[in-house]
């Protein structure tokens, strides 16, 4: 890390966005860019665009501080990538981290996992570190407008059919499992609909939720959407419905305009790009549909690049419980 980083009274705070979607950094190496009285941020991976439009918008009207903030923007599935870029930030003096998961739902294998990884190594590296989480974001409305500024070109016209949202799936039990009273995620059909405490660790209903707020800001009727669930994996019931048999299905039911958005994913992926763009267009046309869209995802758009900063900007001024470096909040199992 670039040397020149300075820390008040205080120490040194950092914001970490964790668990970024997007190919992997070929060289392995994170690139470095200086803010001006905020200090460094750095980005791995080749989904680098976002760099210039958080340093614009963060350097823009900011007051030089005597608090320092380094950012860094990493994939967590790397646990070399995470290791190494924990150590440097630890060895500039951090003592404050502020961990934004770039996961918008709860789900285990995805929010829980990122979130035990890191904390596992802040433990191991530095045991006394204070941090502070960033919950999920789901129905947040920096969030939802943000997706909705990245739809708009896409929907704007109302020439279509069906919007479909497309969530990542998860196995069923998944759900079962982080049910803390184990007696309500999918025991009824509108378990989803009926308030309960299940649903702060409820991947379904979060899904369900960030629906219902897009649909009711973009004024949707409730024949042009539905929700269903991709990437399912192994002989396990998954969430459902699936999203390749719902495309095929639409197209034979004389739905021949189709529009898929994944708000599950905050960058474009292997599971958006080929998934749903090349094998959902591809079976959706050989079906009997005639024109398909997959929606991109939120990436570096500015209203997701002004939501993270806020998000920051909320934690500098003290917004969110912090904490010592602690397991976690997630169901025991």
């Amino acid at each position: 890390m670039p040397d020149g980083i300075q820390g008040g009274s205080q120490g040194l705070h950092s914001p970490l966005i964790t668990g970024l979607e997007g190919p992997a950094d070929p060289a392995g190496v994170g690139q470095w860019l200086e803010l001006p009285g905020l200090g460094h941020f750095a980005v791995t991976g080749d989904r680098c665009g976002a760099r210039a439009d958080i340093a614009e918008v963060l350097d823009a009207g900011q007051e030089t501080d005597q608090k320092r903030r380094d950012f860094l923007v990493r994939r967590t599935h790397d646990s070399l990538l995470r290791n190494r870029h924990l150590r440097q930030l630890l060895q500039q003096g951090v003592d404050d981290l502020f961990i934004i998961p770039m996961y918008p739902h709860y789900a285990m294998s995805s929010y829980e996992t990122a979130v035990v990884h890191l904390m596992a190594a802040v433990r191991e590296q530095k045991p006394d570190l204070k941090t502070t989480l960033l919950p999920p974001f789901y129905q947040d409305p920096g969030y939802i407008d943000a997706l909705l500024q990245k739809a708009a070109p896409s929907l704007a016209d109302g020439n279509f059919d069906k919007l479909v949202f497309s969530f990542h799936g998860i196995p069923q039990r998944h759900l079962v499992k982080g049910d803390p009273s184990h007696d309500h995620c999918l025991t009824t059909p509108d378990c989803c609909n009926t308030c309960h405490p299940a649903h702060g660790t409820c991947y379904r209903h979060q899904c369900a939720m960030t629906v219902e707020k897009f649909v009711a800001a973009a004024g949707l009727a409730k024949d042009k959407y539905m929700l269903t669930f991709q990437s399912r994996l192994g002989r396990d019931p998954w969430l459902q419905p699936y999203t390749d048999k719902s495309l095929e299905e639409l197209a034979q039911q004389g739905h021949k305009r189709v529009k898929v958005i994944c708000p599950a994913f905050t960058a474009d992926c292997l599971e958006t790009l080929e998934e749903i763009a090349m094998q959902g267009r591809e079976s959706f046309l050989e079906a009997g549909g005639e024109d398909f869209e997959q929606i991109p995802c939120l990436n570096e758009s500015p209203a997701f690049i002004d939501f993270l900063v806020g998000k920051v900007r909320d934690w500098q001024a003290g917004a969110y419980a912090t904490a010592q470096a602690t397991p976690p909040a997630y169901v025991e199992r």
